[in-house]
């Protein structure tokens, strides 16, 4: 069973949680609750849940900075949101901590049910690939020194005793004047066969390397090919690495019939530093991908005084302008201009130009909220268009996306604001016909025949209200009116404005007005009297 907690500031949608439907069925059990972040993060350190269901807005801790801290301690642990806000700031905040689901309240059973399936699915994949990793790495020589590759390349997470450790234990035979790393990066589509291929040419990539008589160790990850090699003794010099390198993209490109592209880093004196070399190599790899659609790039012809203000002058306002209007002529002009400026620079500095794409497609996704739409309206999966800010994309194909997004989001507004003026009035009327009974933001939904969140998104951005508080509005402007008959009692006045619970009114009543309704009623007949 994967164990669960619940997090949230309201009693009863943590009842709600709890009863809503049979967790052991779906392979879960809850471990406990918690009604703030702060109480949840001890929770989390006594008990290692492996999925936190957890809402947003919270007192003392908010759901934001629970994910933060429980990310930074406990990398594994999953996340599924619960949250009354459609937020911008909030989706991109579940987007960046990598939450499996960011459900909107209220929640239907059925729908939470998808959503823990989801999460049991991923759990059960996390667990396969684990006990995959476990077991293979320690089978034989080769997949130790697939090990110590990635341990060089992420060297800053491992203590130097351990890589030595490493390093003694295989016995490697590089003897020479220093290390060089290489990463390839292979561009495939992906398919349940991607993986099989780049382990098949890491394989093959060792040999040709071997046959050239270099000792080398190689290992694959996420369609890429991480090479450390030898430089100097019985290696390659410096000087040869680049037509090695290309040596290595033809045999793979007329072999396996993939575009490779080859970034390469400095030498640097042993294996312990080796994980610089690597990290060069990556930056390497990211500007051979954005000024080339294939190629070999090498950290030392990389420039490090790059005119990053030539890029930075175009007018934010003016394309956020031209979105909010919904001209597309105009944004596609902006982000037109933007990349020609990139274009028609020597060299582009690859943080600049991603800094541009993140910025430019932010203001996308913030005026498609501040429309009151959503991403998954425009057919829009947030968190690849943000992944991809680290994938190594040309000029030309960041450009494509933004126009892409913004002729969804052009074509997909104008068709929302013929109906959503139209649907608001037809809302509104309905509040002012049946706010003095129970009715909810779903039953309104559903009269007017549109989804309960895409109607609570359109509605605030166009009245400035919420649909609740605007019904609390009604209630409240029918009690004030009651009020001034002395002869109806205040209960009869709760009721008649659509509250049984009289409790509940007087403190719905007291937060609005700061008193309570007879304290209310009394200034306000004695106001009435002195007239």
């Amino acid at each position: 069973m994967y164990r669960v907690l619940t997090v949230d500031d309201e009693r009863y949608v943590r009842l709600w949680l709890k009863n809503c439907l049979n967790w052991e069925e779906l392979g879960f059990t809850i471990i406990g609750e918690a009604a703030n972040g702060r109480d949840a993060l001890d929770l989390i350190q006594d008990n290692r849940p492996e999925l936190v269901v957890t809402d947003m807005e919270m007192k003392g801790m908010d759901g934001i900075e629970l994910m933060k801290q429980t990310r930074d301690r406990y990398p594994d642990t999953e996340f599924l949101i619960l949250s009354g806000y459609n937020s911008f700031e909030y989706v991109k905040s579940a987007v960046t901590y990598e939450a499996v689901d960011y459900l909107l309240k209220p929640v239907e059973a059925e729908e939470l049910k998808t959503a823990l399936v989801r999460v049991a699915g991923r759990l059960k994949k996390k667990e396969r690939l684990r006990n995959t990793i476990l077991t293979t790495m320690e089978e034989n020589k080769r997949y130790k020194a697939e090990k110590l590759i990635f341990m060089l390349v992420d060297s800053e997470q491992y203590a130097i005793d351990r890589i030595m450790e490493m390093v003694n234990d295989l016995e490697l035979p590089m003897k020479g004047e220093g290390c060089i790393a290489l990463i390839l990066a292979l561009k495939q589509e992906k398919s349940t066969e991607a993986e099989a291929v780049t382990a098949a040419a890491c394989r093959a990539v060792k040999e040709q390397m071997q046959r050239s008589g270099c000792p080398v160790c190689c290992a694959a990850r996420d369609n890429k090919i991480y090479v450390l090699l030898e430089e100097g003794g019985e290696g390659l010099r410096e000087n040869e690495i680049r037509s090695q390198c290309e040596r290595l993209r033809r045999y793979l490109e007329i072999h396996f019939h993939l575009t490779v592209l080859a970034g390469i880093g400095r030498k640097v004196p042993d294996l312990l530093c080796v994980g610089k070399s690597f990290q060069e190599a990556g930056e390497a790899l990211e500007i051979c991908g954005v000024r080339n659609e294939d190629g070999i790039y090498q950290y030392m012809d990389m420039p490090h005084a790059v005119q990053k203000e030539v890029i930075q002058k175009y007018d934010e306002a003016v394309f956020a302008n031209a979105l909010a209007r919904l001209d597309e002529t105009a944004a596609r002009e902006c982000i037109g201009e933007v990349f020609l400026r990139i274009s028609s620079l020597k060299e582009a500095d690859i943080e600049t130009v991603r800094m541009v794409y993140y910025r430019l497609l932010t203001i996308i996704i913030q005026e498609i909220y501040d429309s009151g739409m959503t991403p998954s309206m425009l057919d829009i999966r947030l968190e690849r268009f943000f992944r991809a800010v680290n994938e190594p994309l040309s000029i030309g194909q960041m450009q494509e996306v933004l126009l892409k997004i913004t002729a969804q989001y052009v074509d997909t507004g104008r068709k929302l604001q013929q109906t959503s003026n139209t649907a608001i009035e037809e809302a509104r009327s309905y509040i002012d016909q049946h706010y003095r009974e129970e009715i909810s933001l779903r039953d309104i939904a559903e009269e007017i025949h549109m989804s309960a969140s895409y109607l609570s998104s359109i509605f605030k951005a166009r009245t400035g209200i919420n649909v609740m508080d605007y019904i609390t509005k009604k209630r409240m402007d029918e009690v004030v009116f009651l009020m001034k008959n002395p002869a109806l009692k205040i209960y009869e006045i709760s009721v008649a404005a659509g509250y049984q619970d009289t409790k509940y009114f007087s403190k719905v009543f007291r937060k609005i007005y700061g008193y309570s309704p007879s304290e209310y009623r009394k200034m306000l007949l004695k106001e009435m009297d002195g007239r």
